[in-house]
């Protein structure tokens, strides 16, 4: 369209020239015929001028009508113009005919030319109608084309915006999907992990219940064993104190070893059954060992009754002593009341085996007091014994007693004399000993 413009716009600026052109010659061919210059008639002496050979009149078209001659009607004043004056009116009349008439094919040309041009203008008009319908019709078009490029471009918005929303609800059908998916995980994930630490719960339970089933176990195996031990142990230390004083006792089992230990002034007891091989010959040895079991336990209750110590049986021999291991005031007081009740025991013991005709024993009791040395021999069957003076003389002393009888030293009696009442025999021979001065307990 704006190329059809351009040209239309040529096209008119040349018809508008061609169309001023033929008005100029229409206006030259509208002057009437009686105002052009006709020449006027040459006089019989005059001779006309001579034209010039070059001036020819331009060939008037075929087309263009041929124009009259110019008559040029000229009023001669013989008075006033010479006939040179009246020759040059007529030259220049000629000339103006000439001038005319070039004039006319001119403006015949310039119709010719117009006409053309009119044509031209006419085609071009039409040309110009034709582009101005196409150039409506394109902008009809075109204005169709943006409607429906804008109708396309709103369509396409919408489908863009349909679009935009389809994604974003895409996106949240995503993103909620995702969010799913990880609920779903973490629920996954949570169970898993439930489940697992169930497992180790329930593993750890068992393991617990198997641990604590085994420590209960090993528990009760090791209670079961500390008390065996413990029994043992406490069977060892009765055992052990059975054979040792329990100081001493417990001196050997920290160190291994004891030390001896000096008395000053320690109370010694012999016991001596009367006619004991007699009797045991009538008897077996099972009896006898029970017979003397029976003294000897009734005999350790009395000892440990009144604080002694336990020292050993020879035979039918039973040793004891008071102020030991821990020394004391009234070991000597202790040790005849005790060889007292032992000799009212076995009184008691004589009139119930009397009453069944069953053998019965007599005792002797020999007490003395003096220093003595305390200690442990051996390694093996520890045996505790006191070694001294004072020992040999409680052995001489019961040796020279009586049945029945508690036979003391003098060292004895002095302790005892304010307590017990006491019978003095005399200085007697002892073995090895020479004459010892004795007493007999009343009693």
């Amino acid at each position: 369209v704006p190329g059809v413009w351009r040209r239309f716009s040529s096209t008119a600026i040349a018809a508008t020239v061609a169309l001023s052109l033929a008005a100029g010659g229409l206006f030259v061919a509208a002057i009437p015929a009686e105002a052009r210059v006709k020449p006027a008639p040459k006089p019989a002496s005059a001779k006309p001028a001579p034209r010039p050979t070059s001036a020819k009149p331009a060939p008037a078209p075929t087309s263009a009508k041929k124009l009259p001659p110019i008559v040029v009607k000229v009023a001669v004043d013989d008075e006033k113009l010479t006939p040179a004056q009246i020759s040059k009116q007529i030259e220049a009349a000629n000339a103006l005919r000439d001038a005319l008439m070039r004039s006319g094919a001119e403006v015949a040309a310039t119709n010719a030319r117009l006409e053309r041009l009119s044509a031209q203008a006419n085609a071009l008009l039409t040309n110009l109608s034709a582009a101005r319908t196409a150039q409506v019709d394109a902008e009809i078009i075109a204005t169709a084309q943006k409607s429906r490029l804008v109708t396309l471009g709103i369509e396409t918005q919408q489908a863009r915006t349909e679009v935009g929303e389809r994604q974003l609800a895409l996106d949240r059908e995503r993103t909620n999907t995702a969010l799913r998916e990880a609920e779903l995980a973490r629920a996954r994930t949570l169970r898993n992990a439930l489940l697992g630490g169930a497992v180790l719960l329930v593993l750890l339970v068992g393991l617990l219940f198997s641990r604590n089933r085994l420590r209960e176990r090993a528990n009760r195996l090791l209670t079961a064993k500390n008390e065996t031990i413990e029994r043992e142990r406490q069977r060892a230390d009765t055992l052990l104190q059975n054979i040792l004083p329990e100081k001493t006792a417990e001196e050997l089992k920290t160190y291994g070893t004891v030390k001896p230990v000096h008395y000053e002034s320690v109370t010694v007891l012999f016991t001596d059954f009367k006619n004991f091989t007699t009797i045991a010959e009538t008897l077996s040895p099972e009896a006898l060992v029970q017979e003397l079991d029976e003294y000897f336990r009734l005999f350790d209750a009395i000892v440990s009754k009144h604080g002694l110590e336990k020292i050993k049986t020879i035979g039918d021999a039973y040793m004891c002593a008071g102020g030991l291991p821990e020394p004391n005031e009234t070991h000597a007081l202790d040790t005849v009341n005790a060889a007292l009740e032992m000799q009212h025991k076995i009184r008691e013991l004589a009139v119930k085996k009397a009453a069944l005709n069953k053998p019965f024993f007599e005792m002797r009791i020999g007490i003395n007091t003096g220093p003595v040395v305390a200690g442990v021999v051996g390694s093996h069957k520890f045996a505790y014994d006191i070694w001294g003076d004072a020992v040999n003389i409680a052995a001489r002393l019961e040796q020279n007693g009586e049945p029945g009888k508690i036979n003391i030293s003098e060292t004895t009696w002095e302790k005892v004399r304010e307590e017990i009442p006491c019978t003095f025999r005399g200085k007697l021979p002892a073995k090895n000993k020479g004459e010892i001065a004795m007493y007999f307990v009343a009693g």
